[in-house]
């Protein structure tokens, strides 16, 4: 009987662990379906989302947008995945602009648009919330955000 009720203990507390992982990966790396890709580190997306380089790690060209400041989605990206505040965003970018070195990524207002921009564009990287997910773009990686829908 002890051994059972262990057992049901351990079943519980790994489905509680699951289910709060799952729950905590809230934004979703997306793709293009045919990029050949699939994963992508953290670090390689920071990189590409602020233009340190234009290439996915296999070599293939990548073209990157971001959601508008006002989503939930942005600022939570902002400091999951490029360790910034939204400041130090504006200001990185503010940089590369006056010097003429580069361009912030294109934005999008909805997810709706990222992601039918994602899909449509061969090459695309974007972002969503994980509940904005659907077959049309590919799933690179999850990250853990606070974001509350």
């Amino acid at each position: 009987m002890r051994k059972k009720c262990h057992l049901l203990k351990l079943g519980v507390g790994l489905l509680f662990l699951l289910l709060n992982s799952a729950a905590a990966a809230d934004i979703a790396l997306v793709t293009h379906p045919a990029n050949p890709l699939s994963t992508l580190d953290v670090a390689d997306a920071r990189r590409l989302f602020l233009k340190q380089t234009s290439e996915f790690p296999d070599g293939n060209h990548a073209t990157v947008a971001m959601l508008s400041k006002q989503c939930d989605v942005r600022r939570a990206f902002v400091t999951q995945v490029l360790n910034m505040s939204s400041s130090q965003l504006k200001t990185y970018w503010a940089k590369y602009v006056f010097t003429g070195q580069n361009r912030p990524p294109q934005e999008f207002t909805s997810e709706a648009a990222m992601r039918q921009w994602v899909a449509a564009t061969p090459g695309a990287l974007g972002y969503l919330h994980v509940s904005e997910v659907d077959d049309s773009v590919k799933v690179l990686r999850t990250v853990a955000s606070e974001i509350h829908r």
